[in-house]
Order: structure tokens, then C-alpha cells, then sequence
């Protein structure tokens, strides 16, 4: 019996070898087909001096990788060098000292992890209408972050989205249907009076703020702010 269980565990660690090779097989075609994907990076200088870098993904659109600027208002590009620009990159925008206001063009579609942090100057941020996630990682060590306008086609934000004490204006697109009811909690935007700086779009069906701050969902008080 001894020998049999020795035989079966050989044979299983034989099986888990092959298990692994099998994946790291699998993992490293998965990777050429993706470096297949993608051009080599690209430069290209705007009007105002920004230099954008940038990848070419299948041939059809643009994911910007990195940026360099002195310009106080930056505005990201819906194209390059006739490329439309659906992406950003991790990091793709982070630790920019020039910038006071960051607009993103509406087309872009998705933001990777750490987009923008570490801009210690930035005060605004305009994300792009296309876009239907948020990441608080994207404004992560921005100490000067003041206003932030949420993505147009966003659905859902938790209650701790927001840990930015700074933050000072935030708008909620009509697209939410899900909002953490502690959301502006850790902020410094003003809830109520003629000088309310937590908005909630008139259109969304789902929410709205009344005249003392307190946030309703569908009719029903759930928070007061």
C-alpha cells in the first residue's frame, strides 16, 4: 500500500508539471498575441508643447502611456495623429507637477489604475463621458484636487470612493443607479443651501439631494449628509 500511495503522489506531481507548463504555455501565447496587438510607442507633440506618448492598438485606435507638460489647463486628446483615443494607460498621466485642470476627452472608454495620481497641483478633473468605471486610485496623492466630474456612463460608486478631504465640488451623472450612501462623508464639498457643491444630476431617476441635504433614493430618505 506504501508503495502505491508513493507511485500516485510521482504520478500527480508528474501531473502538476504538466499543469504548469501547460499554462505558462498558454500564458506566454496569451502575451505574443497581445505584444502582437500593439505598435511600438509612439511620440507626438501638440500644439502646446505636451508630448504625448502613445501605442497603437490593432491597427485602429490609440492608448496613451505617458505625458509630458508644462501647461496649467491640460487637455487629453480624442485623437492622435488620426487615431482615436479610447485608452489610458496605468499611470499614464501620473506625477505631472504643471497641471491645475485635467479634461478628458469624452470618447475615451477606459482609464487604467493610477491615472492621474501623485498631480500634487491638480485642482480639476473632467473625466471623459465614454467612460462607465471609477477608481479612487485614479486621484490617489492629489492633495489639491478640488472639483471632480464624474464619468458620463458611470453606474456605481461605493461609499468610500471618495477619501480625498480636499474635494470640494463633486457632480453624479444621471447614469448612477447604485451610490454608497456615505459617498461625499470623507469630502469638504458643502450639502445643502445656495451654495451646495454636491450635485446630483436632474435627470437621474434614482437620487436626488433636497434643499437640507439630505440624499434621497427613489422617494426614501437614506442619508442625511
Amino acid at each position: 500500500m506504501g508503495q502505491f500511495d508513493a507511485n500516485a503522489t510521482k504520478e500527480q506531481l508528474v501531473q502538476m508539471e504538466r499543469e504548469f507548463a501547460r499554462k505558462r504555455e498558454a500564458a506566454a501565447l496569451r502575451r505574443a498575441k497581445e505584444l502582437a496587438r500593439l505598435s511600438d510607442e509612439r511620440v507626438f507633440v501638440d500644439a502646446y508643447g505636451t508630448e504625448w506618448a502613445y501605442i497603437v492598438v490593432d491597427g485602429s485606435f490609440a492608448r496613451v502611456c505617458g505625458c509630458e507638460t508644462e501647461c496649467e489647463t491640460l487637455a487629453v486628446p480624442g485623437e492622435l495623429e488620426g487615431y482615436p483615443v479610447l485608452e489610458l494607460d496605468a499611470e499614464a498621466l501620473s506625477g505631472l507637477e504643471s497641471p491645475r485642470e485635467i479634461v478628458c476627452a469624452d470618447v475615451i472608454e477606459r482609464i487604467g489604475p493610477y491615472a492621474f495620481r501623485r498631480c500634487p497641483n491638480l485642482r480639476r478633473l473632467v473625466l471623459p463621458a465614454e467612460t462607465g468605471d471609477f477608481s479612487s486610485s485614479w486621484i490617489a496623492s492629489c492633495p489639491s484636487m478640488e472639483e471632480l466630474v464624474l464619468p458620463g456612463k458611470l453606474e456605481a460608486i461605493s461609499a468610500d470612493a471618495f477619501a480625498c478631504s480636499s474635494l470640494e465640488t463633486l457632480r453624479i451623472p444621471a447614469s448612477v443607479a447604485r451610490l454608497g450612501r456615505s459617498v461625499a462623508e470623507r469630502t469638504n464639498v458643502q450639502h445643502s443651501g445656495a451654495g451646495a457643491t454636491f450635485c446630483i444630476d436632474a435627470r437621474n431617476a434614482a437620487y436626488f439631494v433636497d434643499e437640507c441635504g439630505c440624499l434621497h433614493a427613489r422617494g426614501e430618505l437614506i442619508y442625511r449628509l
